[in-house]
């Protein structure tokens, strides 16, 4: 549960209600079960349909290559020299995350499936 990690969410959550406990004991008590049960749907969803846990790698790919042409540091130089990264970047991030976490997952499947081979020891 990341909101249990997450000390911004606990002072987040302090700062929104004040003293009032009555208010934070209600908040945690509607948003811990809600929380719990959006992860269980997810995780059902995800075994039933596992291309979604590709797609979702491929939402954050692009997002990610947005948010490098974008990023304050190079913006200006990539308007002055390279603009046709806006149309670029975000695809070539999705592709990228799809591509390796693909490779990732045949490497790990194939190291699964070979196992080192004993060898008996043989008689002279």
């Amino acid at each position: 549960m990341q909101m249990l990690l997450a000390p911004e969410f606990w002072i987040g959550l302090g700062v929104i209600i004040g003293v009032n406990i009555i208010l934070l004991t209600l908040g945690l008590v509607i948003s811990i079960p809600l929380v719990v049960f959006g992860a269980t749907i997810l995780m059902v969803l995800m075994e039933r349909y596992p291309i979604m846990i590709t797609l979702g790698a491929a939402v954050l790919g692009w997002t990610t290559g947005d948010m490098a042409y974008t990023d304050p540091a190079v913006d200006a130089w990539v308007k002055a020299n390279a603009a046709w990264l806006e149309w670029i970047a975000p695809g070539a991030g999705a592709v990228f995350v799809v591509a390796l976490g693909t490779w990732l997952a045949r490497k790990s499947a194939g190291a699964e499936n070979t196992s080192p081979v004993e060898s008996e020891p043989r008689n002279p």
